[in-house]
């Protein structure tokens, strides 16, 4: 299941980077993020939404794409998801696009969609957070 969404952010590539590039940044836009904590290689323990995940960052493009991928610590022989950030400067702005993969099996991943548009509609986006962390600078 791909879920994308997308934001204008009134700041440079570099300045909405410093966020991106930094997970122990990300809970300051990242809602269901608890706590972040680096491991070695690269890895990161996550408690998200009170389940342990863990995942490996990687900046496939410096200061335009970022991506991480992991697995739920207690289900590490089921699929995982990814998450990528692109960014692309854009005349005073960057758009800012945040593509989820969540590899949920049919049928489960329509009901996955369902609830999480739902949500969404009652509280702000990770994006939202990000834009406003960055327009207030």
């Amino acid at each position: 299941m791909r879920i994308v969404e997308r934001a204008k952010i009134k700041a440079t590539t570099g300045e909405i980077w410093e966020y991106l590039s930094q997970p122990t940044r990300w809970p300051e836009f990242v809602e269901k993020i608890e706590t972040i904590e680096p491991l070695d290689g690269g890895f990161y323990r996550i408690l998200i939404s009170r389940k342990e995940a863990i995942g490996k960052i990687e900046s496939l493009d410096t200061g335009k794409l970022l991506r991480f991928s992991g697995m739920l610590a207690a289900q590490p022989d089921k699929p995982g998801f990814a998450i990528e950030y692109r960014l692309e400067a854009k005349n005073r702005h960057t758009l800012v696009s945040e593509i989820q993969e969540l590899l949920i099996p049919f049928p489960f991943n329509l009901l996955v969609k369902l609830v999480m548009k739902l949500g969404r509609k009652q509280s702000p986006s990770n994006l939202d957070r990000l834009k406003k962390l960055c327009e207030e600078r």
